[in-house]
């Protein structure tokens, strides 16, 4: 009986070093019923070239798509118009998958007839060579929406339902960065049912200079992110104080490290107040004293100077 079929999308953009060890581990899956789209978004390096001779020798599994540079979402998109499978895989260039990560996810999804599946990755640096950490999402099946926002949901981790993805429309090629957060976000607010599966499926790579590397700027992003989506959150029930807390401190955080107008930061404390709905949300003891006292403005100011001396 035939498999059912996973769609993997692979954006690339200057990723000739990296993407041969990507495109290996897909061949190595041990569930064999795959196709690839991977989109060459304007590469500078010779990206095409290690997709060609993929392609080649795999003509009946791998697709390229050459096309001007776009962005990544613009080319996960791309790809995505191009699936045919009943699985959706989207996959960064750089990131490596554990040989069952298919095979152990669709069990998972099939029998708990989900939306989605996510588990567990390692963080090694570029070269693959030193193990930084592990990170999971332990505890997503319990409190859904607080893992999507607490948490970054990093592209390679899930396996949607084809299905899944297209009633969402994708990703929004208008934010420079977040993307992932939106878009599994997005997902999750759709009350799309998420299972999770112990054990990594993936190893990632700390690519030095990486837009996701940049905290300040994808701080200010991701809060654009939350407004866009503010509706829709606050009328999730699912929505619990923790992550309320989370979202006043990011806002918080973002004030202080990427300060702006004297307008952008009265609209800060504004969220600041709307998430924390009054209540304390400073992990600091000190903190939350000064705050009381002297008033937020007057922390983030305070905050401000100690990071920038």
């Amino acid at each position: 009986m035939k498999q059912p079929l996973v769609s993997v999308v692979i954006p690339c953009y200057n990723v000739a070093e990296y993407v041969g060890a990507t495109l290996d581990s897909v061949i190595a899956q041990s569930y064999t019923d795959w196709e690839v789209i991977a989109v060459n978004d304007g590469s500078k390096d010779h990206t095409l070239d290690v997709l060609r001779q993929y392609e080649s020798a795999h003509p009946q599994r791998i697709r390229v798509l050459d096309v001007p540079n776009g962005g990544a979402c613009t080319a996960r998109n791309l790809g995505l118009s191009h699936s045919q499978g009943t699985y959706l895989q989207f996959l960064d260039a750089d990131d490596v998958l554990v040989v069952d990560k298919w095979h152990r996810q669709i069990d998972l999804l099939e029998r708990d007839d989900l939306a989605w599946v996510v588990g567990d990755y390692d963080l090694y640096d570029h070269s693959l060579e030193e193990w930084q950490e592990k990170v999971s999402l332990a505890g997503i099946e319990d409190a859904p929406l607080e893992t999507a926002i607490v948490s970054i949901i990093n592209t390679t981790n899930p396996l949607y339902r084809l299905s899944t993805v297209r009633q969402v429309g994708g990703y929004r090629p208008e934010w420079p960065s977040a993307q992932d957060y939106d878009f599994n976000l997005r997902v999750m607010l759709t009350g799309a049912r998420v299972g999770y599966l112990a054990g990594s499926t993936f190893m990632k790579r700390a690519v030095p200079g990486s837009i996701s590397s940049d905290w300040v700027k994808v701080s200010r992003v991701t809060c654009q992110v939350i407004e866009s989506l503010k509706t829709d959150l606050v009328q999730d029930d699912r929505l619990t104080p923790r992550a309320r807390r989370h979202l006043a401190n990011l806002y918080y955080n973002t004030a202080i490290h990427a300060p702006a107008s004297r307008t952008q930061l009265q609209h800060d404390l504004e969220e600041i107040a709307f998430w924390s709905e009054g209540e304390p949300f400073l992990a600091s003891s000190m903190k939350r004293w000064i705050a009381q006292l002297a008033g937020l403005r007057t922390l983030i100011t305070l905050d401000r100077l100690r990071f920038a001396s």
